[in-house]
Protein backbone atom coordinates (compact mmCIF):
# COMPACT_ATOMS: atom_id res chain seq x y z
CA UNK A 1 0.00 0.00 0.00
CA UNK A 2 1.12 3.55 -0.70
CA UNK A 3 1.49 6.29 1.87
CA UNK A 4 -1.82 7.79 3.10
CA UNK A 5 -2.42 11.51 2.90
CA UNK A 6 -4.98 13.90 4.34
CA UNK A 7 -6.81 16.17 1.89
CA UNK A 8 -8.83 19.29 2.50
CA UNK A 9 -12.59 19.19 1.90
CA UNK A 10 -14.49 22.43 1.40
CA UNK A 11 -17.96 23.54 0.48
CA UNK A 12 -18.85 25.58 -2.58
CA UNK A 13 -20.71 28.19 -0.55
CA UNK A 14 -22.70 29.66 -3.42
CA UNK A 15 -23.57 26.13 -4.52
CA UNK A 16 -24.74 25.42 -0.97
CA UNK A 17 -26.88 28.57 -0.99
CA UNK A 18 -28.31 27.61 -4.37
CA UNK A 19 -29.38 24.16 -3.14
CA UNK A 20 -30.91 25.58 0.04
CA UNK A 21 -32.78 28.28 -1.86
CA UNK A 22 -34.58 25.62 -3.89
CA UNK A 23 -36.80 25.05 -0.86
CA UNK A 24 -36.89 28.61 0.46
CA UNK A 25 -38.37 30.48 -2.48
CA UNK A 26 -41.11 33.09 -2.29
CA UNK A 27 -41.62 36.36 -0.47
CA UNK A 28 -43.92 34.74 2.15
CA UNK A 29 -41.16 32.25 3.01
CA UNK A 30 -38.65 35.08 3.41
CA UNK A 31 -41.10 36.89 5.72
CA UNK A 32 -41.84 33.81 7.79
CA UNK A 33 -38.14 33.13 8.33
CA UNK A 34 -37.49 36.67 9.57
CA UNK A 35 -40.66 36.67 11.69
CA UNK A 36 -39.61 33.35 13.19
CA UNK A 37 -36.21 34.79 14.01
CA UNK A 38 -37.83 37.71 15.84
CA UNK A 39 -40.26 35.40 17.62
CA UNK A 40 -37.32 33.31 18.87
CA UNK A 41 -35.30 36.27 20.21
CA UNK A 42 -34.13 35.72 23.79
CA UNK A 43 -32.19 37.86 26.22
CA UNK A 44 -29.08 36.62 28.00
CA UNK A 45 -31.23 34.96 30.66
CA UNK A 46 -33.18 33.07 27.99
CA UNK A 47 -36.38 35.10 28.38
CA UNK A 48 -38.53 36.35 25.46
CA UNK A 49 -37.12 39.67 24.28
CA UNK A 50 -39.02 40.95 21.22
CA UNK A 51 -42.62 42.03 20.67
CA UNK A 52 -42.56 43.93 17.37
CA UNK A 53 -41.39 43.42 13.80
CA UNK A 54 -41.54 45.92 10.92
CA UNK A 55 -41.02 45.36 7.20
CA UNK A 56 -40.25 48.54 5.25
CA UNK A 57 -40.14 48.13 1.47
CA UNK A 58 -37.90 51.02 0.40
CA UNK A 59 -36.79 51.78 -3.12
CA UNK A 60 -33.19 50.79 -2.36
CA UNK A 61 -33.67 47.89 0.07
CA UNK A 62 -36.02 45.89 2.25
CA UNK A 63 -35.51 46.92 5.87
CA UNK A 64 -36.68 44.54 8.60
CA UNK A 65 -36.54 45.59 12.24
CA UNK A 66 -37.46 43.86 15.48
CA UNK A 67 -37.12 45.24 18.99
CA UNK A 68 -34.82 42.49 20.23
CA UNK A 69 -31.03 42.27 20.06
CA UNK A 70 -28.59 39.57 18.99
CA UNK A 71 -26.70 37.65 21.65
CA UNK A 72 -23.21 36.31 21.08
CA UNK A 73 -24.66 32.87 20.36
CA UNK A 74 -26.89 34.40 17.66
CA UNK A 75 -23.92 35.93 15.88
CA UNK A 76 -22.12 32.61 16.14
CA UNK A 77 -25.08 30.86 14.52
CA UNK A 78 -24.91 33.31 11.63
CA UNK A 79 -21.26 32.41 11.13
CA UNK A 80 -21.92 28.68 11.35
CA UNK A 81 -24.83 28.19 8.96
CA UNK A 82 -26.52 24.80 9.35
CA UNK A 83 -25.02 24.40 12.83
CA UNK A 84 -28.44 23.46 14.14
CA UNK A 85 -27.90 23.90 17.88
CA UNK A 86 -30.90 26.22 18.06
CA UNK A 87 -33.10 23.15 17.65
CA UNK A 88 -32.30 22.25 21.25
CA UNK A 89 -33.00 25.70 22.72
CA UNK A 90 -36.29 25.57 24.61
CA UNK A 91 -39.00 27.95 23.50
CA UNK A 92 -37.65 28.48 20.00
CA UNK A 93 -39.16 27.38 16.70
CA UNK A 94 -36.46 27.48 14.04
CA UNK A 95 -32.79 27.02 13.41
CA UNK A 96 -31.79 30.53 12.38
CA UNK A 97 -28.94 30.50 9.91
CA UNK A 98 -30.51 28.14 7.39
CA UNK A 99 -33.65 30.27 7.33
CA UNK A 100 -31.61 33.41 6.76
CA UNK A 101 -30.54 31.90 3.44
CA UNK A 102 -33.99 32.83 2.10
CA UNK A 103 -32.96 36.52 1.93
CA UNK A 104 -30.57 35.75 -0.93
CA UNK A 105 -33.51 35.44 -3.29
CA UNK A 106 -33.76 39.26 -3.24
CA UNK A 107 -30.27 40.44 -2.24
CA UNK A 108 -26.58 39.74 -2.90
CA UNK A 109 -25.24 41.44 0.23
CA UNK A 110 -27.52 41.21 3.29
CA UNK A 111 -26.66 43.36 6.30
CA UNK A 112 -27.35 43.09 10.04
CA UNK A 113 -27.28 45.88 12.62
CA UNK A 114 -27.51 44.62 16.21
CA UNK A 115 -25.69 44.77 19.55
CA UNK A 116 -23.36 47.57 18.37
CA UNK A 117 -22.25 45.61 15.31
CA UNK A 118 -22.84 46.06 11.60
CA UNK A 119 -22.29 42.95 9.52
CA UNK A 120 -22.26 42.82 5.73
CA UNK A 121 -22.28 39.40 4.07
CA UNK A 122 -20.34 38.75 0.85
CA UNK A 123 -21.20 35.18 -0.17
CA UNK A 124 -19.00 35.26 -3.27
CA UNK A 125 -15.66 35.75 -1.47
CA UNK A 126 -13.46 33.33 0.48
CA UNK A 127 -14.81 32.31 3.87
CA UNK A 128 -12.21 34.23 5.87
CA UNK A 129 -13.48 37.49 4.33
CA UNK A 130 -17.16 36.60 3.92
CA UNK A 131 -18.45 38.77 6.79
CA UNK A 132 -17.43 42.41 7.01
CA UNK A 133 -17.84 43.87 10.52
CA UNK A 134 -17.76 47.38 11.93
CA UNK A 135 -18.73 48.92 15.26
CA UNK A 136 -21.84 51.11 15.17
CA UNK A 137 -24.47 52.42 17.56
CA UNK A 138 -27.61 50.28 17.57
CA UNK A 139 -30.78 50.05 19.63
CA UNK A 140 -32.65 47.08 18.21
CA UNK A 141 -31.99 44.57 15.42
CA UNK A 142 -32.25 45.69 11.80
CA UNK A 143 -31.72 43.77 8.59
CA UNK A 144 -30.95 45.73 5.43
CA UNK A 145 -31.49 43.70 2.27
CA UNK A 146 -30.40 45.80 -0.74
CA UNK A 147 -32.44 44.82 -3.78
CA UNK A 148 -30.52 42.76 -6.32
CA UNK A 149 -31.74 44.76 -9.30
CA UNK A 150 -28.86 43.83 -11.62
CA UNK A 151 -27.57 40.60 -13.12
CA UNK A 152 -24.48 39.91 -11.00
CA UNK A 153 -22.15 36.98 -10.57
CA UNK A 154 -24.01 36.09 -7.36
CA UNK A 155 -27.35 36.08 -9.24
CA UNK A 156 -25.81 33.84 -11.89
CA UNK A 157 -24.32 31.42 -9.35
CA UNK A 158 -27.59 31.24 -7.41
CA UNK A 159 -29.54 30.90 -10.67
CA UNK A 160 -32.04 33.46 -9.47
CA UNK A 161 -33.14 36.38 -11.64
CA UNK A 162 -32.72 39.96 -10.41
CA UNK A 163 -35.57 41.73 -8.64
CA UNK A 164 -37.74 43.83 -10.97
CA UNK A 165 -37.88 47.47 -9.94
CA UNK A 166 -41.54 47.56 -10.95
CA UNK A 167 -42.34 44.68 -8.56
CA UNK A 168 -41.79 46.50 -5.26
CA UNK A 169 -45.48 47.32 -4.77
CA UNK A 170 -46.36 43.68 -5.47
CA UNK A 171 -43.74 42.59 -2.94
CA UNK A 172 -45.29 44.98 -0.41
CA UNK A 173 -48.69 43.35 -0.97
CA UNK A 174 -47.20 39.87 -0.53
CA UNK A 175 -45.52 40.89 2.72
CA UNK A 176 -48.79 42.41 3.93
CA UNK A 177 -50.62 39.12 3.35
CA UNK A 178 -47.80 37.12 4.91
CA UNK A 179 -47.83 39.06 8.19
CA UNK A 180 -51.60 38.55 8.44
CA UNK A 181 -51.20 34.80 7.99
CA UNK A 182 -48.30 34.63 10.44
CA UNK A 183 -49.71 36.68 13.31
CA UNK A 184 -52.01 34.20 15.01
CA UNK A 185 -49.75 31.68 16.78
CA UNK A 186 -46.57 33.66 17.40
CA UNK A 187 -45.19 33.17 20.90
CA UNK A 188 -43.96 36.68 21.68
CA UNK A 189 -44.36 39.00 18.67
CA UNK A 190 -47.51 41.06 19.20
CA UNK A 191 -47.19 43.83 16.60
CA UNK A 192 -46.43 43.33 12.90
CA UNK A 193 -46.08 46.33 10.60
CA UNK A 194 -45.61 46.79 6.87
CA UNK A 195 -44.36 50.07 5.41
CA UNK A 196 -43.55 51.41 1.96
CA UNK A 197 -40.72 53.95 2.01
CA UNK A 198 -41.48 54.64 5.67
CA UNK A 199 -45.23 55.09 5.19
CA UNK A 200 -47.38 52.68 7.21
CA UNK A 201 -49.32 50.32 4.96
CA UNK A 202 -50.58 47.81 7.51
CA UNK A 203 -50.38 47.23 11.23
CA UNK A 204 -51.61 44.08 12.93
CA UNK A 205 -51.70 43.82 16.71
CA UNK A 206 -52.48 40.60 18.54
CA UNK A 207 -54.17 40.86 21.94
CA UNK A 208 -54.25 37.60 23.89
CA UNK A 209 -56.71 37.04 26.74
CA UNK A 210 -56.56 33.41 27.86
CA UNK A 211 -58.63 31.53 25.28
CA UNK A 212 -59.56 34.56 23.16
CA UNK A 213 -57.24 36.23 20.67
CA UNK A 214 -58.12 39.57 19.11
CA UNK A 215 -56.39 40.50 15.86
CA UNK A 216 -56.64 44.25 15.38
CA UNK A 217 -56.03 45.09 11.73
CA UNK A 218 -56.67 48.77 11.05
CA UNK A 219 -60.37 49.42 11.69
CA UNK A 220 -61.14 45.70 11.73
CA UNK A 221 -60.84 43.38 14.73
CA UNK A 222 -61.25 39.62 14.37
CA UNK A 223 -62.05 37.53 17.43
CA UNK A 224 -60.61 34.02 17.58
CA UNK A 225 -61.51 31.38 20.16
CA UNK A 226 -58.48 29.26 21.03
CA UNK A 227 -59.17 25.67 22.07
CA UNK A 228 -56.25 23.84 23.68
CA UNK A 229 -55.23 20.34 24.63
CA UNK A 230 -52.26 17.99 24.57
CA UNK A 231 -51.23 14.43 23.80
CA UNK A 232 -48.55 14.17 26.48
CA UNK A 233 -49.18 10.52 27.31
CA UNK A 234 -48.95 9.23 23.74
CA UNK A 235 -46.05 11.60 23.07
CA UNK A 236 -44.16 10.07 25.99
CA UNK A 237 -44.76 6.60 24.55
CA UNK A 238 -43.26 7.80 21.27
CA UNK A 239 -40.22 9.22 23.04
CA UNK A 240 -39.62 5.85 24.69
CA UNK A 241 -39.81 4.09 21.32
CA UNK A 242 -37.75 6.55 19.29
CA UNK A 243 -35.38 7.92 21.91
CA UNK A 244 -33.46 11.04 20.97
CA UNK A 245 -35.04 11.20 17.52
CA UNK A 246 -37.85 13.16 19.19
CA UNK A 247 -36.21 16.35 20.46
CA UNK A 248 -36.71 17.04 24.15
CA UNK A 249 -38.01 20.54 23.46
CA UNK A 250 -40.72 19.35 21.03
CA UNK A 251 -44.04 20.08 22.65
CA UNK A 252 -47.15 17.89 22.72
CA UNK A 253 -49.57 20.80 22.95
CA UNK A 254 -52.19 21.50 20.28
CA UNK A 255 -54.24 24.63 19.60
CA UNK A 256 -57.30 25.18 17.44
CA UNK A 257 -58.07 28.74 16.33
CA UNK A 258 -61.75 29.23 15.53
CA UNK A 259 -62.82 32.62 14.12
CA UNK A 260 -66.24 34.22 14.54
CA UNK A 261 -66.96 33.41 10.90
CA UNK A 262 -65.98 29.83 9.98
CA UNK A 263 -63.06 29.55 7.57
CA UNK A 264 -63.44 27.98 4.16
CA UNK A 265 -60.06 26.24 4.23
CA UNK A 266 -58.05 26.09 7.43
CA UNK A 267 -54.29 25.53 7.53
CA UNK A 268 -51.89 23.50 9.61
CA UNK A 269 -49.48 25.73 11.53
CA UNK A 270 -46.12 24.83 13.00
CA UNK A 271 -46.37 28.16 14.84
CA UNK A 272 -46.05 29.73 11.39
CA UNK A 273 -48.43 28.79 8.57
CA UNK A 274 -47.65 25.89 6.29
CA UNK A 275 -49.17 25.44 2.85
CA UNK A 276 -50.97 22.31 4.05
CA UNK A 277 -54.67 23.10 3.91
CA UNK A 278 -57.30 20.90 5.51
CA UNK A 279 -60.66 22.22 4.34
CA UNK A 280 -61.62 22.49 8.02
CA UNK A 281 -63.26 25.75 9.21
CA UNK A 282 -60.44 26.46 11.67
CA UNK A 283 -56.64 26.46 11.91
CA UNK A 284 -54.63 23.83 13.82
CA UNK A 285 -51.33 24.72 15.46
CA UNK A 286 -48.91 22.19 16.93
CA UNK A 287 -45.20 21.46 17.10
CA UNK A 288 -45.53 19.60 13.81
CA UNK A 289 -42.60 18.26 11.87
CA UNK A 290 -42.54 20.19 8.58
CA UNK A 291 -40.94 19.20 5.29
CA UNK A 292 -37.34 20.41 4.76
CA UNK A 293 -38.63 23.52 2.98
CA UNK A 294 -41.09 24.05 5.89
CA UNK A 295 -43.94 24.58 3.45
CA UNK A 296 -45.94 21.45 4.25
CA UNK A 297 -46.59 19.21 7.23
CA UNK A 298 -45.31 15.65 6.93
CA UNK A 299 -48.09 13.06 6.80
CA UNK A 300 -46.30 10.03 5.41
CA UNK A 301 -45.06 6.87 7.15
CA UNK A 302 -42.02 7.82 9.24
CA UNK A 303 -41.76 8.75 12.92
CA UNK A 304 -42.19 12.45 12.15
CA UNK A 305 -45.47 11.76 10.39
CA UNK A 306 -46.54 9.56 13.30
CA UNK A 307 -45.95 12.47 15.68
CA UNK A 308 -47.92 14.78 13.41
CA UNK A 309 -50.74 12.24 13.23
CA UNK A 310 -50.97 12.13 17.03
CA UNK A 311 -51.24 15.92 17.06
CA UNK A 312 -54.13 15.78 14.58
CA UNK A 313 -55.92 13.09 16.59
CA UNK A 314 -55.54 15.33 19.63
CA UNK A 315 -57.03 18.21 17.62
CA UNK A 316 -60.12 16.13 16.85
CA UNK A 317 -60.57 15.31 20.55
CA UNK A 318 -60.14 18.97 21.49
CA UNK A 319 -62.87 19.99 19.06
CA UNK A 320 -65.28 17.34 20.34
CA UNK A 321 -64.76 18.38 23.96
CA UNK A 322 -65.45 22.04 23.24
CA UNK A 323 -68.98 22.10 21.81
CA UNK A 324 -70.02 24.54 24.54
CA UNK A 325 -67.17 26.89 23.62
CA UNK A 326 -68.35 26.84 20.01
CA UNK A 327 -71.90 27.64 21.11
CA UNK A 328 -70.58 30.63 23.04
CA UNK A 329 -68.82 31.87 19.91
CA UNK A 330 -71.52 31.16 17.29
CA UNK A 331 -75.24 31.61 16.96
CA UNK A 332 -77.02 28.33 16.14
CA UNK A 333 -77.15 28.68 12.32
CA UNK A 334 -73.43 29.55 12.25
CA UNK A 335 -72.69 26.58 14.51
CA UNK A 336 -74.33 24.26 12.00
CA UNK A 337 -72.46 25.91 9.15
CA UNK A 338 -69.26 25.17 11.08
CA UNK A 339 -70.28 21.54 11.65
CA UNK A 340 -71.23 21.08 8.00
CA UNK A 341 -67.84 22.41 6.87
CA UNK A 342 -66.11 20.05 9.31
CA UNK A 343 -68.01 17.06 7.96
CA UNK A 344 -67.36 18.06 4.34
CA UNK A 345 -63.61 18.43 5.02
CA UNK A 346 -63.45 14.92 6.47
CA UNK A 347 -65.26 13.44 3.48
CA UNK A 348 -64.05 15.49 0.52
CA UNK A 349 -61.37 17.91 1.78
CA UNK A 350 -57.76 18.09 0.58
CA UNK A 351 -56.62 15.84 3.46
CA UNK A 352 -59.70 13.64 3.69
CA UNK A 353 -57.60 10.46 3.54
CA UNK A 354 -55.06 11.72 6.10
CA UNK A 355 -57.16 13.46 8.74
CA UNK A 356 -58.76 11.72 11.70
CA UNK A 357 -62.54 11.79 11.32
CA UNK A 358 -63.30 15.01 13.17
CA UNK A 359 -66.97 14.64 12.26
CA UNK A 360 -67.44 11.14 13.71
CA UNK A 361 -65.62 12.15 16.91
CA UNK A 362 -67.69 15.34 17.20
CA UNK A 363 -71.09 13.80 16.43
CA UNK A 364 -71.73 12.01 19.77
CA UNK A 365 -70.97 15.22 21.68
CA UNK A 366 -73.41 17.23 19.57
CA UNK A 367 -76.21 14.78 20.33
CA UNK A 368 -76.05 15.65 24.03
CA UNK A 369 -76.11 19.44 23.70
CA UNK A 370 -78.88 21.98 23.13
CA UNK A 371 -77.80 22.81 19.60
CA UNK A 372 -81.10 22.92 17.68
CA UNK A 373 -83.50 25.86 17.54
CA UNK A 374 -87.21 25.09 17.45
CA UNK A 375 -89.64 27.32 15.59
CA UNK A 376 -90.05 29.52 18.64
CA UNK A 377 -86.30 30.09 19.02
CA UNK A 378 -85.80 27.75 21.98
CA UNK A 379 -82.59 25.67 22.11
CA UNK A 380 -83.23 21.94 22.39
CA UNK A 381 -81.29 18.69 22.08
CA UNK A 382 -81.45 17.01 18.65
CA UNK A 383 -83.55 14.13 19.93
CA UNK A 384 -86.21 16.55 21.18
CA UNK A 385 -86.95 18.19 17.83
CA UNK A 386 -88.73 17.13 14.64
CA UNK A 387 -88.06 18.02 11.04
CA UNK A 388 -91.17 18.42 8.83
CA UNK A 389 -90.53 17.14 5.32
CA UNK A 390 -93.95 18.02 3.98
CA UNK A 391 -95.00 21.60 3.32
CA UNK A 392 -98.34 21.02 5.03
CA UNK A 393 -96.53 19.94 8.20
CA UNK A 394 -94.30 23.01 8.14
CA UNK A 395 -97.38 25.21 7.78
CA UNK A 396 -98.86 23.61 10.89
CA UNK A 397 -95.90 24.47 13.11
CA UNK A 398 -97.95 26.22 15.81
CA UNK A 399 -100.37 23.32 16.12
CA UNK A 400 -97.56 20.76 16.19
CA UNK A 401 -95.69 22.73 18.85
CA UNK A 402 -98.88 22.90 20.92
CA UNK A 403 -99.11 19.13 20.64
CA UNK A 404 -95.61 18.81 22.09
CA UNK A 405 -93.83 18.29 18.78
CA UNK A 406 -91.13 21.00 18.56
CA UNK A 407 -90.32 21.79 14.93
CA UNK A 408 -86.88 22.74 13.61
CA UNK A 409 -86.50 26.47 13.01
CA UNK A 410 -86.67 27.44 9.29
CA UNK A 411 -83.15 28.94 9.54
CA UNK A 412 -81.81 25.39 9.88
CA UNK A 413 -83.67 23.91 6.90
CA UNK A 414 -80.51 23.75 4.77
CA UNK A 415 -78.92 21.40 7.32
CA UNK A 416 -81.69 18.78 7.19
CA UNK A 417 -79.42 15.82 6.41
CA UNK A 418 -76.91 16.85 9.05
CA UNK A 419 -79.62 17.29 11.67
CA UNK A 420 -81.04 13.83 11.11
CA UNK A 421 -77.55 12.33 11.54
CA UNK A 422 -77.33 13.70 15.08
CA UNK A 423 -80.78 12.57 16.16
CA UNK A 424 -83.37 15.06 14.88
CA UNK A 425 -86.39 12.97 13.87
CA UNK A 426 -88.23 13.35 10.60
CA UNK A 427 -91.85 14.11 11.50
CA UNK A 428 -94.15 11.22 10.62
CA UNK A 429 -97.89 10.69 10.89
CA UNK A 430 -97.31 8.24 13.74
CA UNK A 431 -95.66 11.01 15.79
CA UNK A 432 -98.71 13.24 15.30
CA UNK A 433 -101.13 10.43 16.18
CA UNK A 434 -99.17 9.61 19.35
CA UNK A 435 -99.16 13.30 20.32
CA UNK A 436 -102.93 13.56 19.82
CA UNK A 437 -103.45 10.49 21.98
CA UNK A 438 -101.17 11.84 24.69
CA UNK A 439 -103.20 15.05 24.74
CA UNK A 440 -106.45 13.10 24.89
CA UNK A 441 -107.52 14.37 21.49
CA UNK A 442 -109.00 11.08 20.28
CA UNK A 443 -112.63 12.22 20.32
CA UNK A 444 -114.78 15.27 19.66
CA UNK A 445 -113.45 18.21 21.73
CA UNK A 446 -114.91 21.65 22.38
CA UNK A 447 -112.81 24.51 21.00
CA UNK A 448 -113.15 26.33 24.31
CA UNK A 449 -111.04 23.65 25.98
CA UNK A 450 -108.18 24.05 23.51
CA UNK A 451 -105.16 26.33 23.76
CA UNK A 452 -106.03 29.98 23.19
CA UNK A 453 -104.71 30.20 19.62
CA UNK A 454 -106.66 27.05 18.66
CA UNK A 455 -110.04 28.22 19.91
CA UNK A 456 -110.96 29.54 16.46
CA UNK A 457 -111.23 27.91 13.07
CA UNK A 458 -108.62 30.37 11.81
CA UNK A 459 -106.17 29.04 14.34
CA UNK A 460 -106.48 25.53 12.92
CA UNK A 461 -106.22 26.76 9.37
CA UNK A 462 -102.93 28.63 9.81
Amino acid sequence: MGQTRNLEQTVDFLGFLRSQLNGLQGIPTLCYELIQNADDVRDEAGNPAAERITFDVCDDALWVENDGVFREIDFERMQRISWGNKREEAGTTGAFGIGFVSVYQITDTPEIFSSSRHWVFHPEVEESRRIEEEDVETQFTRFRLPWAFEVTQVRKELRIPPVGRSKLDDITAEISQAVENAALFLKQIRVLEVKRNGRLVRRIEVLKEDDVYLLADGDKTIRWRILRGDFSETAENMRRRYGELIEEKRRATVELAVPETPLTNGLLYAFLPSETSTGLPFHINADFYPSPDRKRILLDEDYKSEWNGLALECAAEILASNVQSLLELFDIPTFWNFVQRTKDACEDGPLADRLPDFWEILKPEIKNERVVLDAGGKRLRPGEVYYPRQKEQANATEILEELGLPIVHPDLNSYQNLLTLVGVRVLRLSHIVDALRTRGLTQRTELSSMAAHLQTIDGWEK
